[in-house]
């Protein structure tokens, strides 16, 4: 059975700025916590649907990587992204970017 939830926060940047940051992998050191590395791996170079980014982040004094697909790519409004965890476990995350007041939801 899957298990979902979800989440919101306010930021206050029109969303162009909010989606720019949080899907740049040159940014993800500035916000992600525990970040040690990513690498971007895109289908002829172009960053969207079908690129994966495998991302290593600290774990109880370990690295750990996994491996995100994006698989809906619509800017600055919404990204989604799929995660086979090893074969274990497997995540999918929607983001969405709203406007709200001077800022974003």
């Amino acid at each position: 059975m899957p298990l979902t939830f979800s989440m919101s926060h306010h930021f206050p940047a029109p969303p162009e700025s909010v989606f720019r940051t949080m899907n740049d992998p040159e940014q993800f050191e500035h916000w992600m916590n525990n970040f040690v590395r990513c690498e971007v791996q895109t289908p002829e170079g172009e960053f969207g649907v079908g690129t994966k980014i495998a991302e290593t982040r600290k774990f109880a004094g370990k690295e750990a990587t996994e491996v995100f697909e994006i698989t809906h790519y619509d800017p600055p409004r919404a990204i989604s992204m799929h995660v086979d965890s090893r074969g274990s476990t497997t995540y999918d995350f929607d983001f969405r970017y709203e406007p709200e007041g001077d800022g974003t939801r």
